[in-house]
């Protein structure tokens, strides 16, 4: 008498009789249908983009604040081009071209009225700014106290026009970026 090895069932087919994707009779798993792989793969690149997009945002501030200007400036162009293509029946690339040539003339007019006023404001204020920065210190110097904030401060490059100079060439490359694009 022959005796006949019966194949065992795997142990999630035995816990859980008649399901289909439990395994086969040795206990493997079925291969994996080209539209799962596809479906898991899709989500997974979903996850990592989401995760990534804040990251290259940051990185890209710049490009993004760039394109935001680029836009705004765009937007002020037309919005002058309008009424020079209703009311005098001008092509359109024309009456962008003299929107943006007035927009440019307004702009360096206000610089030149202004301009020398400003300035002499400005050098104002940072003057001030010194003279007040070094009566601080004076006064700090004269206590215990004060002398131990200044040891501390003094490592520290915090100055106003190095504040002031930044921004203002933060706000020049954003106008070079603008007249570029």
């Amino acid at each position: 008498m022959a005796i006949e090895a019966t194949p065992v069932a795997g142990p999630a087919a035995r816990l859980f009789p008649g399901r289909a994707d439990c395994g086969d009779k040795f206990g493997k798993r079925p291969a994996a249908t080209p539209r799962a792989t596809a479906r898991q793969q899709k989500r997974t690149l979903i996850v990592v983009a989401v995760a990534i997009i804040p990251i290259v945002i940051w990185y890209l501030f710049d490009v993004v604040l760039i394109a935001f200007g680029a836009v705004i400036l765009a937007m002020l162009v037309r919005l002058g081009a309008q009424p020079l293509m209703r009311f005098l029946s001008a092509p359109g690339p024309l009456a962008l071209a003299i929107s943006g040539l007035l927009i440019l003339l307004v702009i360096g007019g206000t610089g030149y009225l202004f301009g020398s006023q400003i300035a002499h404001e400005f050098q104002d204020v940072v003057h001030r700014a010194v003279s007040a920065a070094s009566t601080i210190q004076a006064s700090l110097k004269g206590s215990e106290l004060g002398n131990f904030l200044l040891s501390h401060v003094s490592g520290s490059d915090v100055s106003v026009t190095a504040v002031v100079s930044n921004f203002l060439k933060i706000s020049t490359d954003f106008l070079e970026a603008v007249v570029i694009w």
